[in-house]
């Protein structure tokens, strides 16, 4: 009786959300595919986060807490992905960025996915419709071809946003009408994720929630 009532109460994936989990792991197919045949020297930005990824990862022999006592202009996180990328991959270009994609892009989809189906009133064709949009955007297939901040940053702004606003969707229907000031308080630790990844993080993620 216990397993067939667990049976009940764990619901199968929708369609909508087995499509946006093909279509994650096919742009993850589509990046190695690009990082094997891409032979271009990397240069600006590119070349110097994966820069400070080798940094990053040299520093990590030295003691765990040793890339946080450095200043690289840069926040820590997407450094310390791209010094797993090398620890897995060895010093080059595909480890880094494949480690960035590995992590990201599925923070990104389901992060466009939870926001897009409460957007949508709870249809999750919104949900899979933002997947759509987001990981289709010429800009955003070209900025996780490299190693840079900005797709990362929407990654944590969007899982942010994603969850602030499922939050407040339980509140308003716990609580019927929350009290004023409810979406401030939970904008400070829902957004402090993307300041991770640049400072300006946050207003990025308000912008979201604006739009």
């Amino acid at each position: 009786m216990r397993s067939l009532a667990r049976r009940r109460i764990v619901a199968p994936p929708s369609a909508e959300l087995l499509v946006a989990a093909a279509l994650t792991v096919g742009f993850l197919a589509v990046t190695a595919w690009w990082l094997k045949h891409d032979s271009r020297v990397p240069d600006f930005d590119n070349g110097k986060h994966l820069g400070d990824s080798f940094y990053y990862y040299d520093l990590l022999h030295q003691g765990l807490l040793e890339p946080f006592k450095v200043f690289t202009t840069y926040p820590p996180l997407l450094h310390l992905v791209g010094a797993l990328g090398v620890a897995v991959g060895g010093v080059g270009v595909r480890g880094p960025i494949m480690v960035e994609n590995v992590v990201f892009v599925p923070l990104l989809a389901a992060g466009c996915y939870g926001a897009g189906t409460v957007a949508a009133e709870g249809r999750r064709l919104g949900g899979l419709l933002a997947v759509v949009f987001a990981l289709g955007t010429p800009m955003v297939v070209s900025q996780l071809h490299v190693m840079m901040l900005d797709a990362p940053e929407a990654a944590m702004a969007t899982t942010a946003a994603a969850i602030a606003v499922k939050v407040a969707v339980a509140v308003r229907a716990a609580c019927c009408q929350p009290r004023q000031g409810a979406g401030s308080s939970l904008s400070s630790p829902a957004s402090s994720d993307s300041r991770l990844t640049r400072a300006t993080g946050p207003s990025r993620w308000r912008a979201s929630c604006v739009r």
